[in-house]
C-alpha cells in the first residue's frame, strides 16, 4: 500500500487544543473501561496511512456550521472481549452486537465531552448517534486527504492482547481552535457525561 503523506497532525496544528483532547480520551475511556489512567497505555505512534485498524469501526460525528469532528473507534472483537463487562455479553444474545454497544456508548461519552469543548470555543455544534460498520467501510471512505483536515491517530493498549484505535479528524472553518489555550487547572463538570 502506498504510504499516505499527511502533515495535519493535531499535536503540531492546534498544539493546546492536542493537550486537551489527550487528556479527554485517556480519561474519558480510562473510566468508562473502570481502570486506572496508568494502566491504560496511549500510544500516538499509529500509522496513519492505513486508515484500517481492525475489523468493526464506530463512527461519530461533532459537527455545526464552522465545525465538523468525526470520531472513531477502531477495533476487533477477539481483541477487546476481555475489557466487555461480562453481565453485558451474558444478557445479549450476539456477542458481538454486545460488543458494538459497549464502544457505540464509549464514542457517545467522549463526543459529549468534545461538544462541550467546542462549544467553550463559542462553536455550535450537535452529536450525531454512533454508527457501527465493519471497516470494509473505512476503504471506501476514509482514504482521502482533505486539505486543511487536521488528524489524530491513538492507539490504547491494556493487558495483553488488548488494543483499540482511537482516530479523529477535524475540519475547521472557525477560529476557536486556533485561539485555545489549554487550562491545566480546569475541572469539567460531569453533566457533561449526560447526553
Amino acid at each position: 500500500m502506498e504510504t499516505i503523506h499527511i502533515k495535519d497532525f493535531i499535536d503540531s496544528k492546534h498544539q493546546q487544543f492536542s493537550i486537551h483532547y489527550y487528556k479527554i480520551i485517556h480519561e474519558k475511556i480510562a473510566a468508562f473501561i473502570r481502570v486506572d489512567k496508568d494502566q491504560l497505555i496511549l500510544d500516538n505512534g499509529v500509522a496513519p496511512d492505513q486508515f484500517v485498524y481492525g475489523d468493526r469501526v464506530i463512527v461519530i460525528l461533532v459537527s455545526g456550521k464552522d465545525l465538523k469532528a468525526t470520531l472513531k473507534i477502531h477495533y476487533s472483537p477477539s481483541e477487546v472481549i476481555s475489557i466487555i463487562p461480562p453481565k453485558l455479553i451474558e444478557s445479549s444474545s450476539n456477542p458481538d452486537f454486545a460488543v458494538e454497544s459497549y464502544f457505540c456508548e464509549m464514542a457517545n461519552l467522549i463526543a459529549g465531552r468534545l461538544k462541550a469543548s467546542f462549544m467553550d470555543m463559542k462553536y455550535t455544534v450537535g452529536i450525531s448517534l454512533p454508527i457501527g460498520a465493519s471497516c470494509y467501510d473505512e476503504l471506501v471512505s476514509s482514504d482521502k486527504l482533505v486539505n486543511n483536515r487536521v488528524y489524530a491517530f491513538t492507539a490504547f493498549k491494556m493487558r495483553e492482547n488488548t488494543r483499540f484505535v482511537v482516530t479523529l479528524t477535524i475540519d475547521d472553518e472557525g477560529s476557536g481552535l486556533n485561539s485555545f489555550q489549554y487550562d491545566e487547572g480546569y475541572q469539567e463538570d460531569v453533566s457533561d457525561d449526560f447526553l
